[in-house]
């Protein structure tokens, strides 16, 4: 519930969440008068000692009464061995240094807040009026994702009584600061507009996403040529550990993951780019074509240089403008690339498994016509177990009978000792055959 109190101090809770371990960190001021040379100073700045002599003597405000500047502190990222989100939080000053940073740069609590939403990409204005020195101002806070590395955050205070940004950029390395630094001292605008640093804030931004994007969009074009060029099975034959076109395919996954990830920071950092262009819209109607609308309400006419100063100010706006516009349609441009690729990337899925459906029904068709094959050959000898049963069932009663018939039980044989004649119950062996074969092949059809 900050938001509802005016008290530009970082509450309790907020304050347990940073941590604070002094390391180098770079102080740049540049103020300008009109069209004349600008004034550019420099300091590195490590220790206690070292920011507490600093601050005692009083830079800042001998810079704001020449107006028309910027004080640009940008602290040193913290080194960590791994990944860390929250590697922001911890700030290159010790915290009784931090205190007085704030109250000399007018750093507004809200920026703990900002920093510690390490997930979410943060544009946010916002008009305070401070209370010790009483003076109206335009409070920025800014912040990148924390997905990727080397995400930043700045916090920002512009006065439009004097044109004097304070601003503190959290999580600079080497690099970045030499960005900065260079910028600013190369700019040739007589004034300097208040969204001058956030719209650099925004230009790095840009790089840090684009870079990832080309990489990652470069890798999965290639593993959607791979899918749609190899449509193997995900295991080797006759192997149960993954083959290479398995780890192909969850590297594919992963980038696909990486990939909408990226699009969605992409659309997420656009829509804060579009705030930045209203505001810049609003300021110009607010402070910069207000005050001249005003005085004529009144009958004054403005002094030559504070015409001139607004005058400067507002074409400065255009300039950001249009190049907030020239992001926001290059971020456009880039979100329809990923999405192709995805789509890629979902045709090529497609086409694979529509040719491992269209394998499977090869083979299904080939085991299909050998159990046919089969089938015909066990009916064939089916027919022919058949007709040996049937031979059989005509040869066996008969025989069973001729064997029967020809034991000793059965004297056959005319009286006396005289030659085998042929019995007079011949007929008893055929009735009995012909009996028992008819009884056998009924009880087979039967069954």
């Amino acid at each position: 519930m900050q938001w509802l109190c005016k008290n530009p101090a970082i509450c309790e809770e907020n304050m347990a969440l940073l941590r604070f371990r002094p390391q180098r960190s770079d102080v740049f001021s540049i103020s300008r008068q009109g069209g004349s040379t600008p004034q550019i100073d420099k300091w590195s700045l490590i220790t206690d000692y070292e920011w507490q002599a600093w601050l005692d003597q009083g830079h800042m405000q001998s810079k704001e009464r020449a107006s028309n500047c910027i004080n640009l502190i940008m602290g040193r990222r913290a080194v960590s061995r791994f990944p860390d989100g929250m590697i922001l939080s911890h700030l290159p000053f010790s915290q009784p240094i931090f205190q007085q940073i704030m109250e000399q740069f007018f750093v507004h609590g809200s920026i703990a807040r900002v920093i510690n939403r390490n997930t979410s990409v943060v544009f946010s204005r916002m008009f305070f009026d401070w209370p010790s020195p009483s003076r109206q101002s335009i409070v920025y806070n800014c912040r990148t994702a924390a997905s990727w590395p080397q995400d930043m955050a700045m916090s920002a205070t512009f006065s439009p009584e004097t044109l004097a940004t304070y601003a503190v950029l959290y999580g600079c390395d080497e690099a970045t600061t030499q960005r900065i630094q260079q910028q600013l001292s190369d700019s040739d605008e007589p004034v300097f507009h208040p969204m001058v640093l956030p719209t650099i804030f925004a230009e790095m931004e840009r790089d840090r996403q684009v870079t990832l994007v080309r990489d990652r969009l470069g890798e999965l074009v290639q593993r959607v040529v791979d899918v749609g060029a190899n449509p193997e099975l995900p295991l080797m034959k006759g192997s149960v550990l993954p083959s290479p076109e398995s780890t192909i395919k969850k590297t594919s996954i992963m980038l696909w993951v990486e990939i909408s990830h990226l699009r969605d920071g992409l659309e997420n950092w656009k829509r804060q780019m579009y705030k930045m262009i209203e505001h810049v819209d609003e300021l110009e109607q607010r402070y910069f074509r207000e005050r001249l609308d005003t005085d004529a309400q009144n009958g004054r006419t403005p002094s030559s240089e504070r015409s001139d100063r607004l005058q400067w100010l507002r074409d400065s706006g255009y300039r950001i403008r249009g190049r907030l516009q020239d992001l926001v349609d290059e971020y456009d441009e880039h979100g329809r690339a990923c999405t192709t690729i995805m789509d890629g990337m979902n045709l090529a899925t497609q086409m694979e498994w529509n040719q491992i459906g269209r394998e499977d029904a090869v083979t299904n068709h080939h085991i299909s016509s050998t159990n046919l094959r089969v089938a015909r050959q066990t009916k064939k000898d089916g027919s022919l177990m058949k007709s040996i049963a049937l031979l059989g069932m005509v040869f066996l009663p008969a025989t069973f009978v001729s064997t029967l018939f020809s034991t000793g039980f059965f004297d056959w044989k005319g009286g006396g000792d005289g030659p085998v004649i042929i019995s007079p119950y011949i007929w008893v062996l055929g009735v009995v055959s012909v009996v028992l074969t008819m009884l056998t092949m009924g009880t087979f059809f039967a069954c």
